[in-house]
């Protein structure tokens, strides 16, 4: 690695010094077309000395090692650089190396694994990175695309994989996902129920854009259902935490700001808003915004303090606050933008490039948290404010911090992080988000002309897609909080390629009022409350209480199944239509063989006189969540198309598959017992079903498959932790909900 002794690291302080004697708010500083080309090399040639070091001694490792020169996994195992780094290479025009390194990632990333990874990095680093490599595909002369591109394509679905593999964070009682989730079974049973404010609010910009362009809406429902969560939680001041418990949602630490396990929350309601159209989001963001100018504000300062009083509870400025000029400035704030950077130019005047903690009354960083991970907020910030303004001290800024990085962080094969921006002494690691964003947002402040900063439709992109002509590259790229930029063209184009199947769906929700017929028949049900429950027929040996809720959003467990649910309401919208949501509680009643066919038989009877008496139109269903259930055992005896009937509508909507079982076994395998439920094994005829039913099949994602039930040894039964696992394809994809996921259902 290069070295640097005391004096030379003063004297790289001392221009920076020198740098930065004028005021920022004057245009003091020059900035010709040849400086932008240098840097904009400059930043180019960093890019691939990091990125050629980590493919050489790093990969398939998630990060690289720049003192050593090694690899070493951080967050999984899935060669997270390289995936970080897909779209980067595209915006630096490099094509032939993305379709290099995208074949890479789809060939040799394995969704399942028994690993446990973090929801949140998972989610900003893989899924996002994949969508923003998918829709910057057509970039690539050398990419093959395939029929239907947008909206489908390699690298979408691998994106889906992860986020359903993720999905099962978000059963819990208040829609907030847990933390960390194993990618193979689920929520740990033990896993811990605190996790920060930002791991919860941050999930909208990804799972809203696989659903858009998959047509599958249970991503961004499961999300907004977080982000509703988040909003009531909110103090009597208009001000969240940095820690919450997913389960009560109760704060359990109460230090409000915007830096640290709370930023990216602020950005997504801002950023959702203006990618999904959502004025709800943006009046939500808004409000933070007046709150946090009220109570944590000082000058052009923010500072941490108790969410519900108000007090100062730390006066330091963190690094990763300085996302927010950016931000202010995307939603037309520039003019406190200016201020507040100007600010922050202060301590980049002071050490060349911001401490992740700046203590504000000493002007000094903070013991033991003076390092600079190459952090991306300042250069980010920089970026949108160039754009905004035109200024050219926002590229001097950015051209120091260019340089800081590349004489004090270098090393033989990459760029470290730097351990004490007092000292310049640097660690052994390079973090992906230096490729994925810092790089990323340096490189474009210089490449004025780049397509990324395509304004309307001049330099747009019309594609013909199996749905119809696409408009892409328009412009208004939106960055997730890894940098990763998404397509609102694409966004828009697959949403309307999917509308029809959203309208299949909702029709087939108008014709049957479930919930009527739950009521109904459950009263005659209720005189059975405390007998003792019949054995079920020999062709099982698995019984289970039924107990549920009704409700649309996702599904839930380790709760109160009488307790209120937050529903899903919205501005028009096809995939977050509002819904009312009925509570019911069986936990009292034995549903036996005999029982469930005599429920059946009446629901059967009652389903007739409605489409009798409505002129064969069945009225609305909704949708039912089981909790304290594990498998769901039906007789033998049920006509063929009442089999059929209960096997399409519960695997489809139900959130889980009934037990239509004739076997079940038990095995020990790696530490698991496996309870393998065997359904009928020939395909539900339509032909049986009622015409009003015989569609089902032509909308994406709703099918009928076999499922495995796995159980954590260990545990008493009635208290085992279960998580629903296909057999076939990825999991949970027998639901054209894209719920199918009792997963990590705790008793």
């Amino acid at each position: 690695m290069l070295c640097f002794s005391r004096p030379q690291f003063v004297f790289l302080l001392s221009l920076f010094l020198q740098l930065f004697s004028v005021r920022l708010s004057l245009n003091y500083f020059e900035f010709d077309d040849d400086k932008k080309n240098y840097y904009r090399e400059k930043v180019k040639r960093m890019f691939y000395h990091a990125y050629n070091g980590y493919l050489q001694y790093a990969y398939p490792h998630d990060e690289l090692k720049p003192l050593t020169c090694k690899g070493q996994d951080t967050w999984g195992g899935y060669s997270l650089t390289l995936v970080d780094a897909l779209d980067t290479l595209l915006i630096l025009g490099n094509e032939t190396e993305f379709r290099r390194a995208s074949d890479l990632v789809i060939e040799q990333l394995d969704v399942n694994r028994n690993i446990n990874v973090s929801v949140f990095e998972t989610n900003i680093r893989i899924i996002g990175g994949l969508l923003s490599a998918h829709m910057l595909s057509s970039r690539s002369r050398e990419m093959a695309l395939p029929d239907g591109w947008p909206c489908s394509g390699p690298l979408l679905d691998l994106a889906e994989k992860f986020a359903q593999r993720l999905l099962p964070a978000f059963s819990t009682n208040t829609g907030m996902p847990y933390g960390t989730v194993n990618l193979k079974y689920g929520v740990n049973y033990f896993e811990t129920p605190i996790t920060c404010t930002a791991g919860i609010g941050t999930f909208l910009l990804e799972f809203g854009t696989l659903s858009r362009l998959t047509g599958n809406p249970i991503y961004e429902r499961v999300s907004l259902r977080a982000l509703d969560a988040l909003w009531n939680s909110r103090s009597s001041l208009g001000l969240v935490g940095n820690h919450i418990d997913v389960q009560t949602g109760v704060f359990t630490a109460t230090d409000a700001g915007i830096g640290a396990g709370v930023d990216s929350y602020f950005e997504y309601l801002a950023k959702g808003a203006l990618l999904f159209q959502r004025p709800k989001l943006m009046r939500q963001f808004n409000e933070f915004e007046a709150a946090i100018n009220k109570h944590v504000r000082r000058d052009d300062w923010f500072l941490w303090v108790d969410k519900d009083k108000a007090t100062v509870s730390m006066p330091i400025f963190q690094s990763l606050e300085a996302f927010w000029p950016g931000l202010l400035t995307l939603v037309g704030r520039v003019e406190d933008a200016v201020r507040i950077m100007g600010s922050y130019g202060q301590i980049l005047r002071h050490l060349g490039v911001p401490p992740e903690f700046y203590n504000l009354p000493n002007r000094e960083p903070v013991i033991g948290r003076a390092a600079y991970p190459l952090r991306p907020e300042i250069p980010e910030s920089l970026l949108y404010l160039h754009r905004a303004t035109n200024d050219p001290a926002y590229l001097t800024m950015a051209a120091s911090i260019v340089d800081t990085i590349d004489q004090i962080a270098k090393t033989n094969c990459g760029f470290g992080t730097v351990r004490d921006v007092g000292t310049g002494s640097v660690e052994d690691r390079m973090e992906s988000f230096f490729l994925a964003e810092t790089a990323k947002y340096l490189y474009l402040i210089f490449d004025e002309h780049n397509f990324m900063h395509n304004v309307g439709s001049a330099k747009a992109k019309l594609v013909e897609t199996t749905g119809g002509p696409c408009v892409i590259e328009a412009g208004g790229w939106i960055f997730n909080t890894e940098a990763h930029p998404l397509d609102p063209g694409i966004v828009y184009c697959c949403s309307k390629k999917h509308q029809s199947d959203t309208a299949l769906l909702q029709q087939f929700e108008q014709d049957i009022d479930f919930i009527k017929l739950m009521d109904n028949n459950f009263e005659d049900l209720e005189d059975e409350e405390g007998g003792t429950e019949e054995p079920i027929t020999e062709h099982t040996n698995q019984t289970d209480e039924f107990a549920g809720h009704f409700d649309s959003a996702t599904a839930h467990h380790k709760g109160n199944v009488m307790k209120d649910l937050v529903s899903i309401e919205e501005d028009k919208d096809n995939f977050t239509p509002k819904k009312e949501h009925k509570k019911f509680d069986s936990r009292r009643m034995n549903l036996n063989a005999q029982n469930l066919n005599r429920l059946i038989e009446e629901l059967e009877r009652d389903l007739a006189e409605q489409m009798a008496t409505n002129d064969g139109e069945m009225p609305r269903i909704r949708g039912i969540i089981c909790e304290r259930c594990c498998t769901f055992a039906d007789g033998p005896g049920l006509r063929r198309a009442s089999l059929t009937f209960w096997q399409l509508i519960y695997s489809n909507y139900f959130h889980f598959v009934p037990s239509f079982a004739y076997q079940c076994q038990q095995n020990e395998k790696g530490g698991v017992r496996e309870i393998t439920t065997h359904y009928f094994s020939d395909t539900p005829d339509a032909a049986i079903l009622p015409s009003e039913l015989q569609h089902l099949d032509a909308i994406k994602h709703f099918s009928f498959q076999k499922s495995t039930w796995t159980r954590h040894r260990n545990e008493p039964m009635e208290e085992e932790d279960f998580a629903l696992l296909t057999t076939q394809s990825q999991p949970f994809d027998h639901n054209f909900m894209g719920i199918g996921q009792i997963v990590g259902i705790r008793h």
